[in-house]
């Protein structure tokens, strides 16, 4: 048995090399099994429409929980009544700022996200 490291035993490896606890092999049979699968190849075929309703209708539809926050916890009424100030100003800007985007650029086909961000650019620069 030379396939035992006397330093480091291996029964696992010994017990491998060995063919102890090996099953016998079968012997191979000459002819082989052939497995006929019968698929029928009727398939009816479906839009995109079709796939694009039943995936809309059946999608997860979740509305997310939208808290109230008590604003006189952490300022007072002044500064709150000056933060609404600044909040409406800049959403006026931002309306005024789309109105003028889609009058300038009428026949362009531009996305509403492309459209917000350089809005916002002309804002904040």
């Amino acid at each position: 048995m030379s396939f035992i490291s006397p330093i480091n035993v291996n029964p696992q490896g010994i017990n491998a090399a060995s063919g102890f606890g090996a099953k016998p092999q079968a012997k191979e049979e000459a002819t082989e099994k052939t497995e006929e699968s019968k698929v029928s190849n009727t398939q009816t075929s479906v839009s995109a429409d079709e796939v694009f309703n039943y995936m809309a209708q059946s999608a997860i539809s979740i509305t997310p929980a939208t808290p109230s926050i008590d604003t006189s916890k952490y300022v007072d009424k002044e500064s709150a009544a000056r933060i609404a100030g600044f909040m409406s100003a800049f959403e006026d800007k931002v309306v005024e700022g789309l109105a003028t985007f889609n009058k300038e650029f009428a026949g362009v086909d531009i996305s509403d996200s492309a459209k917000l961000a350089l809005v916002l650019a002309g804002i904040n620069g």
